[in-house]
């Protein structure tokens, strides 16, 4: 519920959500083995089974599961709990059903991570000219064209500029 209400909050794709669905279920690795760690010891699962991270972690499977749109976010998502904001996890329940929906589900996400990438670039602009504007403006001081404004405002400035950067 919240991916899909958040897609551009998650750092992995649904894929790997359905991967790890599955494997908590029926899996090749000893992961999702037990319902306690004291089972786990007494059946020496860490030493018969293979980790499903350790499979995961390879770098050419976990870039499989990266999501394009990802854009980091520090502040805590509220996702809506109200009954018509709920659905069906498709991507899971319905994931061998193939119809006209998917397709169009396909291209949507296409325009949006079209969408995303063009922000990425204005933001990046953004940054860029704010950037040459404060050493033009730090030159025009120099050359006494500007007068040199309080400490306070240049600070709140280079606040700015350190948050966009992160």
């Amino acid at each position: 519920q919240i991916y899909t209400q958040f897609p551009c909050s998650f750092e992995f794709t649904e894929k790997l959500l359905v991967v790890l669905a599955d494997h908590s279920l029926a899996s090749n690795f000893g992961t999702f083995l037990c319902d306690a760690e004291k089972s786990r010891a007494e059946l020496g699962v860490k030493e018969h089974t293979v980790s499903l991270w350790s499979y995961l972690n390879q770098v050419e499977i976990l870039s499989q599961h990266l999501n394009c749109l990802y854009l980091p976010n520090k502040v805590v998502i509220w996702p809506s709990v109200a009954p018509m904001s709920l659905a069906l996890w498709e991507g899971y329940f319905l994931r061998w059903v193939q119809y006209q929906a998917v397709a169009v589900g396909a291209q949507e996400r296409r325009k949006m991570g079209e969408i995303v990438q063009r922000n990425k670039e204005a933001q990046t602009l953004a940054l860029r000219l704010r950037k040459e504007l404060r050493e033009l403006m730090v030159e025009a001081v120099e050359l006494g064209v500007l007068k040199q404004e309080n400490k306070e405002v240049e600070q709140e400035e280079e606040q700015v500029l350190e948050d966009l950067l992160i």
